[in-house]
């Protein structure tokens, strides 16, 4: 029972001195090999090439593993730069892009610059024709003050003969000449040609005289109807030379 028990006692102090650091000096260096990546099979391969015995038993340098390594080394070199390739061609494709739309944007820049131009040129011949039209509308202004004031001084020559002596005149006038000449009377002086003319004359003139209508229709009214007596003068001239 004593030999059992020393026999015992012999172990545990083999295990707790001995096996059990070495043990755990061996999992703790693996642990900082791995953890330093620090390749320890090279050099634990070549400890034991140099030992005659245990030569024997170490295997030779792994080509297949090595030759695998060198191939992923240069599948994964292949694959960066195919990586590159892939995003030069997508910064090329960015650039492409980028130009194509400078080209866009400056065609549309030109396109709107002509059509500004255009836009300026209408303007100038619109501003040019309004420029026209307001000087013909002065002349035109000019001509009818011109011919209002003849008109005027023609009433008041006819205000100032005596009643008798105008009416008959007037008569000999077309109506739109009548009322244009007695429009620019006083009342006063209109009643007392009105008194002297005949009676359809006079109710043809009061009729019309009645009527608010601004003198430049008037003066048209009268210059068409002095045509058209004219033309029938004309006409009738004609007639009576070819009889």
């Amino acid at each position: 029972m004593d030999l059992e028990k020393s026999e015992m006692n012999a172990l545990e102090r083999f295990l707790i001195w001995f096996l059990v650091p070495v043990v755990f000096g061996i999992v703790l260096l693996s642990v900082l090999f791995y953890l330093l990546d620090v390749n320890i099979k090279e050099p634990l391969r070549k400890l034991g090439n140099e030992i005659p015995i245990v030569r024997s038993w170490v295997p030779d340098k792994p080509i297949r593993t090595t030759i695998g390594k060198t191939e992923g080394n240069e599948s994964g070199k292949a694959t960066e730069v195919e990586i590159m390739d892939a995003d030069l061609a997508a910064k090329d494709k960015e650039i492409a892009d980028l130009k194509a739309t400078m080209k866009k944007g400056s065609d549309e820049v030109a396109e709107y610059q002509n059509l500004f131009l255009q836009k300026d040129q209408e303007i100038k011949d619109l501003q040019a024709e309004y420029d026209k039209l307001e000087q013909d509308y002065h002349k035109m202004e000019q001509s009818d003050e011109t011919y209002e004031k003849s008109v005027t001084a023609t009433s008041k020559i006819f205000a100032e003969m005596t009643p008798g002596k105008a009416a008959p005149i007037l008569q000999k006038m077309t109506l739109a000449e009548q009322l244009l000449i007695l429009g620019s009377m006083k009342s006063e002086s209109q009643m007392k040609i009105l008194e002297k003319m005949d009676v359809q004359s006079a109710a043809d003139v009061s009729i019309l005289l009645k009527d608010e209508v601004p003198s430049r229709d008037r003066q048209l009214a009268a210059l068409q109807e002095r045509i058209k007596e004219l033309t029938r003068s004309s006409k009738t001239t004609t007639k009576t030379s070819f009889t």
